[in-house]
């Protein structure tokens, strides 16, 4: 059972991906910006926001070519989860 409706998105959301042996896309470990908005379901100015202000993990791979861990991204936002019990 996904840990948020974030992570159900995400392993719905595996097109132009390759697949593994049993037939099954497996989601990216690294995730691009893009991606990373198509998973929060918000624009990429949104995530652009969020990474200025410290609550996004990201791995620079050039000055501007940017990979963001996908569990680190999930337990990010489940951090941010209000009600929660």
């Amino acid at each position: 059972m996904p840990q948020c409706a974030a992570e159900s998105k995400c392993a719905m959301s595996t097109t132009n991906l390759p697949e593994s042996g049993a037939g099954h896309a497996e989601p990216p470990e690294f995730l691009s910006k893009v991606q990373v908005a198509s998973l929060l379901n918000v624009s990429k100015r949104t995530v652009d926001a969020m990474l200025a202000r410290g609550e996004l993990p990201v791995a620079r791979l050039s000055k501007r070519r940017l990979r963001f861990p996908r569990q680190a991204v999930i337990e990010a936002i489940n951090r941010r989860v209000v009600g929660r019990r």
